[in-house]
């Protein structure tokens, strides 16, 4: 019986939808699964809409990672009372994700720190020199160094820096095609200082820097020498504190180890492998041959790029690389193999290396360097060797030692810790105020950005009251319209259903039955006019996006989010309102538990 009254509910429905087909009552069902969708779309449209506002705030105002959440930006907290001020230690890291947060320290480098710096003269436009960017204040070549793995660095480039052959470095799009990089004098600083297949590449480019994959940058280990990156182009580097790059943290670790020790022979130039670089060259014996007429203009062009020196002439050349070696820089001397041997090649010399130097092995974790034991000084080795197994010995070839380079003497100035959502912040902000009695410190620019949201999201909850109201209202006011329009045109046929043996109770079923079939097909309805309304507004966002894509990071905004909550809510609301003011208008009228059928049978 249960199945005669839903096939007698679904055929009555679904008859006024059909072509010219009357049905009792007309067309109120069409009508009032119109009336359902629309007001469905409207409570979709408006729910998705704060939530959107909301979200992209975040994005704006706080920064917002995929993955990651939303970075709080922490620093020690040098007013602490009752100790002295650490740095942010990979211990307080580790208790921090133990907590559930998601981390990302990261060191500044600045050009006052002679670490890494752009070759040939006034390359960068600083502030005093030379205006940029359109009369914008000139900023320096500054940068952070990230873990190439992490957050900080972008998405589409991220990498395990442990598994690469060389290093790569993110340049910032909009400073390096703003006026703050002369591409010109950059060209003048590397030419005849790289082989001549890259500078030809180079030049190919044009005038248009951001063509490039690559650049040619200073790096200073125990004296400066140029040194191959691959390039990662990307927007609004610095979460809203624009730089000029991000380099990899644990370059910036190792050589700093290196400086630290002057027995450590690290050479990090084709990444974490380490190199061999050639101290000496050799010309291969040529027995009843002749050199090219040219043979003197190559070599002198092979000493120009590696700065090296002649020392023999017969019967065969040979060539020195070792500038320095042996005078204060032991462990800083010859250039990298391979590059030795590709300008080789490209000069078409027939050199062999006669002398080389193997890097010693280095590794890089999370927050230490693995060196050899045997390289490092007396006092590092005696500080951290209780950390090594009691099998291993510290004056063995073979002992390698984890230097932590995030103490509480050598951590990080800045960390980015993640909370998960912007719900989660209110949680978060007195829980990292509170740690470790006060040992860390949210940053007063971050602070500032978070009042400034908080008043937008309090802005918003607060109209959400009167928005939810009126929607009540209005659903309320079309509802009992219509529905009470619907019911009363049936009034006739609902009498003559009990006159012929209907109970009360399967009327009641059949009106709900039909109820819930108006709501899932206005809810159908309502999903298409909200997908061409997020088609729409995606289309907007996209271009507001490029616009402004120094603000979005070339992210794509999804400034109309489709909620699943928010719909099982809505028809959820929807249904039960519609399922009660049936039940309630068919007892007003006289359908109850003893039905006045002569009461529905009259005018």
């Amino acid at each position: 019986m249960k199945l005669v009254i839903l096939e007698l509910a679904l055929t009555e429905y679904f008859l006024p939808f059909r072509r010219m087909r009357s049905a009792p009552g007309g067309r109120d069902f069409v009508w009032l699964t119109a009336m359902l969708a629309l007001v469905l779309s409207l409570a979709l449209l408006l729910l998705a809409t704060q939530r959107g506002v909301l979200d992209r705030s975040v994005d704006i105002f706080l920064g917002k990672e995929q993955g990651y959440g939303i970075p709080v930006w922490v620093t020690p907290n040098y007013l602490r009372e009752g100790g002295a001020p650490e740095f942010i230690s990979s211990a307080m890291l580790a208790q921090l994700r133990r907590d559930g947060y998601k981390t990302a320290p990261y060191r500044n480098v600045s050009e006052d720190m002679n670490l890494i710096w752009l070759p040939g003269q006034d390359t960068w436009k600083r502030p005093g020199t030379a205006e940029a960017a359109g009369g914008h204040d000139a900023r320096g070549f500054d940068g952070w160094a990230v873990d190439p793995s992490g957050p900080l660095w972008p998405a589409a480039a991220r990498h395990d820096v442990s598994a690469e052959e060389g290093w790569s470095i993110v340049l910032n799009r909009e400073l390096f095609a703003g006026g703050y990089f002369d591409f010109p004098a950059y060209k003048e600083g590397v030419q005849g200082r790289i082989p001549d297949a890259e500078y030809k590449r180079i030049e190919a480019a044009g005038e248009d820097p951001l063509a490039l994959d690559f650049i040619w940058l200073e790096l200073n280990l125990h004296r400066p020498r140029l040194v191959r990156f691959d390039v990662d182009w990307a927007y609004s580097l610095g979460l809203g504190n624009p730089i000029a790059f991000l380099m990899p943290l644990p370059l910036m670790h190792v050589i700093t180890e290196a400086r630290s020790h002057p027995n450590l022979c690290v050479f990090p130039e084709r990444g974490v492998g380490g190199t061999i670089r050639v101290l000496t060259l050799r010309e291969k014996f040529r027995l009843g041959m002749e050199r090219p007429a040219d043979f003197e203009r190559r070599v002198e062009r092979l000493i120009q790029l590696f700065e090296g020196e002649i020392v023999r002439r017969t019967p065969f050349y040979e060539i020195d690389l070792s500038r320095g070696y042996g005078r204060g820089n032991r462990c800083d001397p010859g250039w990298d193999k391979v590059a030795v041997e590709n300008a080789l090649d490209s000069l078409d010399l027939a050199f062999t290396p006669s002398n080389e130097m193997q890097s010693d092995p280095f590794a890089v974790e999370a927050h230490a360097v693995e060196l050899p034991c045997n390289r490092l000084s007396r006092t590092t080795l005696d500080r951290y060797k209780g950390t090594l197994p009691a099998s291993v010995d510290p004056d063995s070839e073979e002992c390698r030692l984890a230097v932590p380079v995030a103490t509480p003497n050598t951590g990080y100035l800045r960390v980015l810790v993640y909370v998960e959502n912007r719900q989660a912040l209110a949680h978060a902000i007195p829980h990292i105020d509170n740690y470790d009695d006060g040992r860390l410190r949210i940053t007063d620019i971050y602070r500032d950005a978070l009042d400034r949201f908080s008043f937008l999201s309090g802005l918003i909850d607060s109209l959400r009251t009167p928005f939810a109201l009126y929607l009540f209202l209005f659903l309320s006011l079309v509802l009992v319209i219509q529905i009470g329009t619907l019911i009363d045109h049936r009034r006739i046929r609902y009498g003559l259903m009990l006159a012929r043996g209907m109970s009360s109770l399967q009327l009641h079923r059949m009106l709900v039955y039909q109820m819930i079939v108006s709501v899932i097909v206005a809810f159908a309805f309502s999903m298409v006019a909200l997908g061409l309304a997020h088609a729409y507004v995606k289309i907007e966002a996209t271009k507001l996006s490029e616009t402004y894509i120094q603000v979005t990071g070339g992210r794509e905004i999804d400034a109309l989010p489709i909620v699943l909550e928010h719909l099982l809510l809505s028809v959820a609301c929807v249904l039960l309102f519609v399922i009660l003011y049936s039940l309630a208008y068919l007892r007003l009228i006289g359908i109850g538990s003893r039905p006045a059928i002569d009461a529905l049978m009259g005018d």
